[in-house]
């Protein structure tokens, strides 16, 4: 979920601020739950590429693997994107082949995203913390166009090593000091989660036309993570990093409205550039904000 939040919000404009499971057997419509049978067998395993399967489970109260049966998240438009946030609803694991994500985008009238370039994507849990760990094999160096426009202009490329690895936290509602119309205000956001890059790199590349038009509102990123959450009856992705002067940037897409937020609500940005706080800050002393090493 957090590289497809990647190749959206990493383009947004900051102006200014600073084992146990299931084997998948029916496609399912949005807000159902996956259909599926029974236990996977050493077939299911070896199966070959073509067929569209994954397993999915969840750590109970007492630390067991259960089976889970994610479903398409509501309110998350287009239907790969769905898919990973039912998977974070679910508090569900497993790994996802490339097929996978092909037949829920060819069931819901395709997507919009470049997922055939991702081989397989997978999240495990950590132990001792309420986190884990996102996995994203494209199988070499990849640049991914950005499929999405902004003024009419498509911005760019994201460009990703052959393996990208995030440590995702959930937070919960988080409160943000952001600003306001009379000052710095408090803001809540709801079912926040914070995916911070620890190995591979992701680079949002602006086209040279796209740069000339907006000038110094639009830079060249390293990402270095990416907050999503909910708020307003929208899921939001805000991906954070640097450009090449070191200089904080943060960028906003609307995942209920497939959409880029541009101009970017500065009570996102500030939200942005406060989690990649928490994150350096936590990471500079050898652990995560999830409380975890």
């Amino acid at each position: 979920m957090a590289l497809a939040a990647a190749l959206g919000a990493a383009f947004s404009i900051d102006l200014g601020l600073a084992s146990g499971g299931l084997a998948l057997a029916e496609v399912p419509a949005p807000g159902s739950a996956l259909r599926v049978s029974g236990q996977p067998t050493a077939a299911d395993t070896a199966a070959p590429a073509s067929r569209a399967s994954a397993v999915f489970w969840r750590l109970d109260a007492d630390g067991q693997a259960v089976a889970v049966t994610p479903t398409l998240a509501r309110d998350v438009k287009d239907p790969v994107f769905a898919l990973l946030a039912g998977l974070l609803d679910a508090g569900a694991f497993g790994r996802i082949e490339r097929t996978v994500l092909d037949s829920i985008a060819s069931a819901h009238g395709g997507s919009r995203l470049p997922y055939r370039r991702i081989r397989s994507l997978e999240r495990e849990p950590v132990a001792g913390e309420a986190g884990s760990t996102i996995r994203i094999d494209f199988g070499r160096p990849v640049e991914l166009g950005v499929p999405y426009s902004i003024l009419g202009y498509h911005p760019g490329s994201l460009r990703a090593s052959s393996v990208v690895v995030l440590r995702e936290c959930a937070l919960g509602d988080v409160t943000f000091r952001v600003p306001g119309g009379a000052g710095l205000v408090d803001v809540t956001a709801q079912d926040v989660h914070l995916f911070g890059l620890v190995d591979g790199s992701l680079r949002a590349d602006v086209d040279a036309l796209f740069d000339w038009l907006m000038g110094d509102k639009a830079d060249d990123v390293d990402v270095s993570g990416v907050l999503l959450l909910r708020q307003g009856g929208h899921r939001f992705g805000v991906a954070f990093g640097y450009n090449p002067g070191h200089q904080g940037r943060s960028g906003v897409f609307d995942l209920t409205g497939d959409a880029f937020a541009f101009p970017a609500p500065r009570s996102f940005l500030a939200m942005g550039r406060t989690m990649r706080e928490r994150w350096e800050a936590a990471r500079a002393q050898g652990r995560t904000p999830c409380g975890g090493r």
